[in-house]
């Protein structure tokens, strides 16, 4: 794409940033795989720590971790299903 003064922007088909992810096909299997990816990271530091803290410290790691991604996941995902 050329916009004045002899300026190239490079047009690219998926860029990420801060988590969300924009591209020009909408596809959906490189969000499932991302959310995958990240809450498979949310399990393992969750699993990891078992041995070294209190339980109530682990359920305030899972609902930092995996919870809020998942509640942030299903309304991202059902508003991008409407539309």
């Amino acid at each position: 794409m050329q916009i004045g003064c002899n300026e190239t922007i490079p047009i690219i088909t998926y860029a990420k940033s801060f988590g969300l992810i924009i591209d020009n096909t909408f596809p959906w299997k490189n969000r499932i795989a991302l959310l995958i990816n990240r809450l498979n990271t949310s399990y393992y530091v969750i699993r990891s720590g078992k041995p070294y803290v209190s339980q109530p410290t682990l359920i305030a790691a899972y609902y930092a971790l995996f919870y809020a991604v998942m509640t942030w996941s299903i309304v991202y995902l059902k508003n991008l299903q409407d539309t």
